[in-house]
């Protein structure tokens, strides 16, 4: 019986290792080269996104800026939360809670800590962001309707869900998509692609310059508006129903 287990032993934890290394280098392997390394820093680019008009070239969608506060679990550091949380205007119960779903997300790609941040919290903020580690700010658009009706045919966009981000790749936690109407159906045109940058941080958790010369990054292609004469009668009854 011995003689049988030693060789069975080796011969799964043989296959295990495989698998492993398969995942490491071929599946994940963006991650194992630059997300994985706590000396290299990811930061996306976002496009802005779409403008809608409608058929007499008049605005009727536009996008107003507003600032996410991001994390990464694996570069926190003990802070002063008692400050951090009064900053933020939230409880303690909820920093634990948000701490929680960052790690359970990723524990080295960054995640929305706290989304749509005032400019007046943004600015009290930025003055003390040096003292609280694995946290950053990025620079967003929300949408701004310009009509009080017609809002089951312009739709609306709000946070992706778990499932969507497991169901396309694009997506990452806390980034924006279209919800119903046009801004569903035309969510790839509306949204562009995003780019990203690699950033060299030295042992003092500081920038240094572009990871690699930058031949990692990519530029954002920008976002394409869309005029409702251009969409087909067809195109806007699939829309409605």
């Amino acid at each position: 019986m011995k003689n049988k287990f030693l060789p069975f032993l080796i011969v799964t934890t043989s296959i295990i290792f495989i698998l492993r290394l398969f995942w490491v280098q071929i599946i994940n392997i963006n991650d194992v080269k630059l997300s994985n390394k706590n000396s290299v820093e990811k930061i996306y680019n976002y496009p802005e996104r779409g403008y809608i008009f409608d058929r007499n070239n008049k605005l009727l969608v536009e996008n107003e800026p507003f600032y996410d506060l991001m994390i990464v679990p694996s570069k926190l550091k003990s802070i002063d939360t008692i400050e951090f949380c009064k900053i933020l205007k939230i409880d303690k119960k909820l920093f634990i809670d948000k701490i929680k779903k960052a790690k359970n997300y990723s524990r080295i790609k960054p995640s929305v800590f706290l989304s749509q941040i005032s400019k007046k919290d943004y600015a009290i903020l930025q003055e003390k962001l040096w003292k609280y580690e694995g946290f950053s700010v990025t620079k967003k658009s929300n949408r701004n309707y310009l009509l009080n009706s017609a809002s089951n045919i312009l739709g609306y966009i709000s946070e992706v869900n778990d499932y969507e981000i497991k169901d396309d790749s694009y997506y990452e936690s806390g980034e924006l998509i279209g919800r119903q109407g046009i801004e569903k159906a035309y969510e790839e045109k509306l949204r562009g692609v995003k780019g990203v940058s690699y950033f060299q941080k030295d042992n003092f958790n500081r920038i240094t310059g572009r990871y690699k010369d930058g031949i990692y990054d990519t530029i954002f292609k920008p976002a394409k508006d869309i005029n409702l004469f251009m969409i087909q009668f067809s195109s806007l009854l699939r829309i409605l129903t």
